[in-house]
């Protein structure tokens, strides 16, 4: 049965372990792959290139001029590894909280200047809400495809912020040429979900609209904001 929808229309995904709903089309696993949040060949971040630090400064400058309009504020970047966004948009002047669960967490945050914290979002979401209150932004970069309970996150995501606030959000999409690049087997043991526009649609529904959205190789950027 389909974890989105409920229904039990499928087909297989061929060469992958996925099934692809005939209703709101997510390609989803049955069952789920055990909980892990890095797979054995993933590096941990620290060793950013000098591309992706200058991709993740560009990414902090539209977060902060676009979704938060130039105004400092307070930020979550969940799933964050190496949040060199969240030190970019600190440097904005924004007050940056990431979320990871890796060992390397902690160190991070000494490294990059903000604070960390652990929480596993698919079982500590009430808690996480309760202690880190509301945020202005939030961030969710190759995070959400990771996540078992997406209703239940998305419900805890729009607790944390006011009607009007922003996500962003790049996610694996299964419409996007390259998605082939997320169908090898680390990405089998992480990846529960890869969703489509039309499967984000419904789980967001009733919480978040989209009110952008563009489509690169293999996966989908979006701007979410909380009704």
């Amino acid at each position: 049965m389909c974890p989105i929808c409920r229904s039990k229309k499928f087909l297989p995904v061929l060469g992958s372990p996925y099934y692809k709903c005939s209703d709101c089309t997510v390609w989803y696993q049955d069952p789920f792959p055990p909980k892990t949040f890095l797979h054995e060949n993933e590096p941990t971040g620290c060793d950013m290139s000098d591309h992706d630090k200058e991709v993740n400064k560009n990414l902090a400058d539209y977060v902060f001029g676009n979704l938060m309009m130039a105004i400092p504020g307070k930020v979550l970047d969940v799933g964050a590894k190496f949040s060199w966004i969240g030190k970019c948009l600190k440097e904005l002047g924004c007050d940056v909280t990431a979320i990871d669960m890796i060992p390397e967490a902690d160190g991070y945050g000494k490294q990059l200047g903000i604070k960390y914290v652990k929480f596993d979002i698919d079982e500590d979401g009430a808690k996480m809400v309760d202690t880190l209150g509301k945020f202005d932004c939030i961030i969710l970069c190759h995070v959400f495809e990771h996540i078992y309970f997406p209703f239940e996150a998305i419900a805890n995501f729009r607790a944390m912020l006011k009607r009007g606030d922003k996500i962003w959000a790049r996610i694996p999409d299964s419409d996007s040429e390259g998605i082939e690049r997320d169908l090898t087997l680390n990405h089998f043991t992480i990846h529960p979900f890869i969703y489509n526009l039309a499967s984000i649609e419904r789980v967001i529904s009733g919480k978040f609209k989209i009110v952008g959205t563009y489509l690169m190789r293999g996966q989908r950027d979006y701007v979410w904001e909380a009704l």
